[in-house]
């Protein structure tokens, strides 16, 4: 049996080995074969949307575009930079599988104690040609492995920002920043960081427009 070291160049191994059963789990731990997967479009939103959602009347002659169209952008460990300067900060993760079915970086805080894990999107609006003030939500697709304090921030002195403070995760959760009346040209930026629990992992941070509420 083959033993994979990942300090070292990793051996040609077959599917049929990889698949063994007497292969241990630790061991394979660091392979290109992860399974992990994820729903994110299942997850629950930690901030009620409802409270930043766009009111619309049928009768309006002008709908904005993002009424249909609410995903600006999606970023992941496969997609780390979007337009303008708007890209990833991962902080302290001990692994970014990008071949798993569904890509993650996942954080163990016990692993480096000496800073804690953080996952952050900087958005440049103006970059995705946006030119009026709008609405936009970040939200980080996580699954925790037991329960996870997070500390949510971004830029807390610009009026309309909802969703910082101290979020409890377990299990899987999208945790939400939400930035109303937002100028195009103010770029911003939206983090979580880990101050105690169990290790966790990052999926993707979504941009987007908030749900629209059409009223007679």
């Amino acid at each position: 049996m083959t033993t994979i070291d990942s300090r070292a160049t990793s051996p040609q191994l077959d599917s049929t080995e990889l698949d063994s059963p007497e292969l241990d789990s630790t061991e394979l731990t660091h392979t290109a074969f992860d399974r992990t997967s994820a729903d994110v479009d299942s997850f629950t939103d930690t901030l009620d949307l409802r409270d930043v959602a766009l009111a619309y009347a049928p009768s309006n002659r002008y709908i904005p575009s993002h009424v249909w169209f609410r995903t600006i952008d999606t970023l992941s460990p496969t997609k780390t930079i979007g337009l303008g300067r708007t890209n990833t900060t991962l902080i302290m993760p001990t692994i970014v599988q990008t071949d798993a079915a569904t890509p993650y970086a996942g954080f163990d805080r016990t692993v480096t104690p000496s800073r804690n894990p953080v996952a952050q999107a900087h958005f440049e609006p103006g970059a995705y040609g946006n030119t009026s003030p709008a609405t936009y939500v970040i939200s980080f697709a996580v699954e925790t492995f037991g329960p996870v304090t997070f500390t949510v921030q971004g830029l807390s002195f610009l009026p309309g920002v909802s969703g910082l403070g101290s979020r409890v995760v377990n299990g899987t959760a999208s945790i939400s920043v939400a930035y109303s009346s937002l100028p195009a040209n103010q770029p911003v930026y939206a983090y979580i960081e880990q101050t105690a629990g169990a290790r966790w992992n990052w999926y993707s941070t979504r941009i987007s427009y908030p749900p629209i509420v059409l009223q007679p």
